[in-house]
């Protein structure tokens, strides 16, 4: 691409974060849109070359620790002073760690620098193509600048899917692609257990146990050696840890805060400690943010600690903000939230699980569903599967420790089931109640 891109040094910095934090920008719009060349500063020029070179080899961006290990071996090499490294190391950090705020604002400009740039050029070519009398070749060189910049993917080919299908289907959807949700009925009811890139909801009164419900699954995956990655918008960090810790070493707040129980507590857990998997806790203020600081946060992860979760839990999406901006429509801003999240699941290739509430007028429902959920039907259209949480005034008084999970709707699985639960309130721990759900177990045979 000719020509050295106008933008400031800070956006040019953030095109280099775009091309290791986005990552489908490299391969959905070509690595070869984005050169060296356009690069004034003989820094960003070399970095960027290094972004390109790792991409074609190894078909992802580079991490932090990838571009500072070939920053060093290209001044070695050419013998750079320890002053050129530095700065080297410097535009590497803020390429890697600087918050550029909307990296979606930054992809829209350069595509659109990229594209204005190649139809420039195509005029200039296609000119003297014409005056040669090289008509077709004129219109054929003008047609390929025009789509420089733009997704051009071809889309599924049946007859291409045929032979291949049944393999690719498994490996996308079947049972081994399936994270199990530690609850063995429910996990029937999804065909196995959560999928990637789609979207899960579980729906229940205020104080009804929804938190604790996506804590569970966060440690349940855990105990699979899943990494996870929990965003609470309501509890503080602190408050989401101490749940954490109490459903996996089963202590009570009382137990847990008391010294002399501090050898029991770090026994009760020592097998964690042996996991490279991990469960990440980040606070975000709700009402202020959309899916794009998840988004962010998530891409800065990786690249600064490698940190790759392979489940991302939202408590809850009611919080956020759609990224396309407020409509004053509850219908299309809740909505839009939850098409983000999914967005967000299909963006990193996992599950996405999150709570809502019911609206006012379900709350006296023995089991909550379609139909039920606060702010707008919207919602409901996107998801893939809800499950609510319930506990009726009789559950309450005559077994307050047990509860049902209602499966409401999935659109590949079994909806309409009742699994009996209990929870421990006092260890943050649930667990399916199996011999209640003699049924559903058959199913499974």
């Amino acid at each position: 691409m000719p020509g050295v891109i106008d933008y400031n040094i800070d956006f040019q910095l953030a095109i280099l974060a775009l091309m290791i934090r986005d990552r489908s920008f490299l391969s959905d719009y070509g690595y070869d849109i984005i050169k060296p060349e356009i690069f004034e500063n003989f820094y960003l020029s070399t970095i960027c070359n290094f972004i390109v070179t790792y991409f074609v080899k190894y078909g992802s961006a580079p991490t932090q620790a990838v571009l500072t290990a070939q920053v060093q071996d290209y001044c070695n090499t050419m013998k750079f002073s320890d002053e050129i490294l530095s700065n080297y190391n410097s535009f590497v950090s803020r390429i890697c760690t600087d918050d550029f705020g909307d990296l979606d604002f930054v992809k829209e400009k350069v595509l659109s620098w990229v594209r204005r740039q190649s139809f420039r050029e195509g005029i200039k070519e296609s000119h003297k193509l014409l005056e040669e009398g090289k008509y077709e070749e004129a219109l054929q060189h003008m047609l390929k600048k025009m789509m420089i910049g733009h997704n051009v993917g071809s889309g599924s080919s049946l007859k291409s899917k045929i032979d291949t299908f049944p393999e690719e289907y498994r490996r996308l959807f079947g049972h081994e692609a399936v994270i199990g949700s530690g609850f063995p009925s429910l996990d029937i009811c999804l065909n196995g257990g959560f999928g990637k890139r789609r979207l899960y909801v579980f729906l229940a009164h205020p104080k009804g146990g929804k938190t604790t419900m996506l804590v569970n699954l966060a440690c349940n995956f855990l105990r699979q050696g899943l990494p996870v990655m929990y965003y609470t918008c309501e509890m503080e960090e602190t408050e989401i840890l101490f749940k954490i810790f109490s459903n996996l070493s089963l202590m009570t707040h009382e137990e847990i805060i008391n010294p002399l129980n501090d050898q029991r507590f770090r026994k009760e857990l020592e097998e964690f400690k042996k996991y490279s998997a991990d469960i990440r806790v980040k606070f975000f203020n709700g009402g202020t943010i959309s899916t794009n600081a998840i988004k962010s946060h998530l891409s800065k992860l990786k690249i600064t600690t490698g940190f790759s979760p392979e489940v991302v839990i939202v408590d809850y999406a009611d919080y956020l903000i759609p990224t396309v901006g407020l409509k004053d429509f509850m219908y299309d801003d809740l909505g839009n939230v939850y098409q983000d999240l999914i967005n967000l699941g299909d963006y990193f290739d996992v599950p996405v699980i999150t709570a809502s509430q019911p609206k006012v007028g379900a709350w006296e429902k023995e089991f909550l569903g379609i139909g039920d959920m606060s702010g707008s039907s919207k919602k409901e259209a996107l998801l893939y599967a809800l499950i609510s949480i319930n506990q009726d005034s009789e559950d309450k008084n005559k077994n307050p420790e047990e509860f049902k999970l209602y499966v409401s709707a999935v659109r590949m699985g079994l909806s309409d089931k009742v699994i009996y639960c209990k929870w421990d309130k006092d260890k943050n721990y649930m667990q399916e109640i199996e011999e209640k759900n003699i049924l559903i177990r058959r199913l499974e045979k």
